[in-house]
């Protein structure tokens, strides 16, 4: 991150959380999150560091760190509050400061990172109608909690692009806006996660259990559990 700041010098940042994914690869959490604070020690102003305020370790760190950034999120650390939101299979919608906002993704991850972008666009010197004109452009990332209309009334939410333990508890939360009765999971393991492999993918296991009625069939890897 610093090679790259160091090239194109930001004079914004914005970090969207504080997890273990990349584990093995740097070795603990307070590396990931040396890494991640690159950023903030290349932006001149803290006033010009977007961070995401329902990340409770992002937020420890900030306040070792005694830097104060704009929060975005869910929270009420967030400057803006996202009020009446909607998530359906059909998009998301919510409304700031009485302005309407939606679009055609889905899930609440996908909420939380409208309102970071949101958030950012604002400090850049954009309008919310503004923002909400461009939102209602937006089309899902391929891969990404994307949905797709099967056979008969199924429906096929394709997560496939990456996975960390984070986001893998997250879409299954999100299946609770959707109205299927039957649902049928079908990913691989989570990979780089170093000594807290069996434990992350133990927390995923559950994860599966509260969301799901039926027992299920696991990769090679997870049958141990």
């Amino acid at each position: 991150i610093k090679k790259i700041c160091d090239l194109v010098k930001p004079t914004h940042g914005l970090i969207t959380g504080l997890s273990d994914q990349h584990l093995e690869l740097f070795g603990s959490l307070r590396a990931i999150a040396e890494a991640k604070f690159e950023l903030t020690a290349a932006v001149d102003e803290p006033s010009m560091i977007i961070a995401n305020s329902d990340s409770k370790p992002l937020i420890i760190d900030f306040e070792r760190r005694s830097i104060a950034p704009v929060w975005y999120g869910l929270s009420e650390r967030a400057v803006l509050e996202a009020r009446n939101s909607k998530i359906t299979a059909d998009g998301l919608s919510f409304t700031i400061n009485n302005t309407s906002f939606s679009g055609t993704v889905f899930g609440k991850a996908a909420l939380n990172n409208l309102l970071g972008a949101i958030t950012m666009a604002q400090n850049l010197g954009m309008n919310l109608e503004e923002i909400a004109k461009a939102i209602g452009t937006l089309t899902p990332v391929q891969h990404t909690m994307e949905l797709k209309s099967g056979p008969g009334s199924t429906l096929l939410i394709d997560d496939t692009y990456n996975a960390n333990t984070e986001g893998v508890v997250s879409a299954l939360e999100d299946l609770e806006y959707t109205a299927r009765s039957k649902r049928i999971l079908v990913f691989s393991e989570v990979i780089e996660l170093g000594e807290q492999t069996e434990e992350d993918h133990t927390h995923i296991v559950d994860a599966i259990l509260t969301h799901t009625t039926h027992l299920m069939l696991l990769p090679s890897r997870l049958q141990k559990f």
